[in-house]
């Protein structure tokens, strides 16, 4: 028994010795600042490749334009009147597109035509009247003892059979018409269901952006809350960053979806006709 309670004493004396020491004061504030220095490092790095992508987007832009990059992107204006009018009024809307896109106004001219067509065949059903006069002056008299003579002539033409070329162009007309009249129906038909689309697209996207603005209001919260914490001594560093990212992220997310937006806006416009971007300066005006 005695020797029994030797060992157990040597084991645990022996047994601090043998444990790791223990983790220094300042260990917390080490790991926080390692990982604040990491979150900056990325910071940075994220910084660099957005002004990259922002000058390349410019670059970009400016070759389209046929420019010199000397210029800077704003925030484009809200959205027109005539665009909130066209989302709250599908039948105006699509009333409007009918009269105001140019495809559609191009295949109502192509109908205009292709009848025009279709006339002139047929008025060469009609006899041709001719009517031809001459007036001669001379200053001898002749034998008629006159200086002047006139003469009226009238001559009427009309042509019974062709061998059947005009029964032949006017069938070919009827079709011109026929077609035109069917690639205005399909220009009409596009035109509506654009505008549909159009406006479902633009629904859709102000949905997603009214969400991805209660989730940035609820994340910004959470931050605020996390930091409150952090300055009591109840919340970790690792919290707070975790927290400003998911804030970070939420922002950029509701930034992307007011992008989408502005696009299906800018969508919503074309289709019913109203988007007229300004026309490019001429390359004289350029060079000046």
């Amino acid at each position: 028994m005695n020797t029994l309670s030797l060992i157990a004493g040597l084991l645990l004396s022996q047994a601090p010795a043998q444990l790791p020491p223990p983790p220094p004061v300042d260990a917390p504030v080490k790991v926080a600042v390692l990982r604040a220095t990491l979150d900056r490092a990325r910071a940075e790095q994220e910084f660099v490749r957005s002004r990259n992508a922002y000058d390349n987007a410019r670059s970009a832009l400016a070759a389209l334009l046929a420019r010199p990059v000397d210029f800077d992107v704003q925030t484009p204006a809200e959205q027109q009147a005539a665009v909130r009018t066209a989302a709250e009024d599908a039948a105006g809307a699509e009333a409007h597109a009918l009269e105001a896109r140019l495809d559609v106004a191009a295949a109502r001219v192509g109908v205009d035509v292709a009848s025009g067509q279709r006339r002139a065949v047929a008025s060469r059903y009609l006899p041709n009247l001719a009517v031809t006069g001459t007036y001669n002056l001379s200053n001898a008299g002749g034998f008629t003892g006159q200086n002047s003579n006139w003469s009226v002539g009238l001559g009427l033409s009309w042509a019974i059979f062709d061998g059947g070329l005009r029964e032949a162009q006017l069938r070919e007309a009827s079709g011109r018409i026929a077609e035109a009249n069917a690639t205005l129906r399909v220009s009409e038909e596009k035109a509506r269901d654009e505008v549909r689309r159009a406006r479902n697209d633009l629904a859709t996207t102000e949905k997603n952006l009214a969400t991805a603005q209660e989730q940035v209001a609820v994340a910004r919260e959470s931050a605020q809350q996390v930091k409150r914490s952090f300055e009591l001594g109840a919340a970790t560093y690792l919290e707070v960053s975790d927290t400003n990212s998911a804030l970070a992220q939420a922002e950029l997310a509701a930034v992307a979806e007011s992008l989408n937006v502005r696009l299906a806006r800018l969508e919503l416009a074309r289709a019913v006709g109203d988007f007229a971007p300004a026309p490019a300066a001429p390359a004289t005006e350029a060079a000046r």
